[in-house]
């Protein structure tokens, strides 16, 4: 792993993950304590990218709402359907896996997700198609380098296996949002 990209990222989710909190016991999801007795402890990369990512999959479900409803392509109305549906099994999964590992899964997204959906919703149709192919664009390039940082940490057998599923699934949610903005077919 590459040291020089690390530390920064690792900043940005530290400081992102103030904002992802659980309205319920409104406490920052990295705060749960370890479960006891586990045989393969979570290393702290994982206690700070996985609550990030739970609030992360929450946000890609309330864009692909959005864009599924008011895109005008229909190439676009289809990948957000897709986003939706993959991303709310992939959710319902993820927080079973963080109830697992004794950590509580986000029922909020972070303050500047919110503010993406947000401005999602407002934009004309026609941008519509424009900003959310972009953001999945850049969204899921992230992804793809944070998944790849936490799967290389990782310690917990459970948690790496899952984490090998989905760097694969996050990058075709990458290769098919760049392929809708270069309106390239997508196979």
């Amino acid at each position: 792993m590459n040291s020089r990209y690390f530390a920064p990222l690792f900043l940005a989710c530290l400081l992102q993950l103030n904002g992802c909190n659980n309205e319920k016991t409104n406490q920052t999801t990295a705060a749960a304590a370890p479960p006891q007795g586990s045989a393969d402890p979570l290393d702290h990369f994982a206690r700070f990218f996985m609550p990030l990512a739970g609030c992360a999959g929450i946000m890609e479900v309330e864009l692909g709402k959005i864009a599924a409803q008011r895109a005008t392509e229909p190439r676009v109305r289809d990948y957000a359907n897709q986003m939706v549906k993959q991303h709310t099994a992939i959710n319902n999964e993820y927080r079973e896996l963080m109830r697992r590992k004794g950590l509580v899964p986000p029922d909020t997204m972070m303050r500047e997700q919110q503010l993406k959906v947000d401005s999602l919703q407002h934009m004309s149709a026609a941008e519509v198609d424009r900003r959310y192919t972009t953001m999945m664009v850049n969204d899921h390039a992230m992804a793809v380098k944070l998944f790849d940082m936490a799967y290389d940490s990782a310690q917990d057998a459970e948690y790496r296996e899952w984490l090998g599923r989905m760097r694969q699934v996050v990058r075709e949610h990458h290769a098919h949002a760049l392929a809708l903005r270069t309106g390239a077919q997508h196979h």
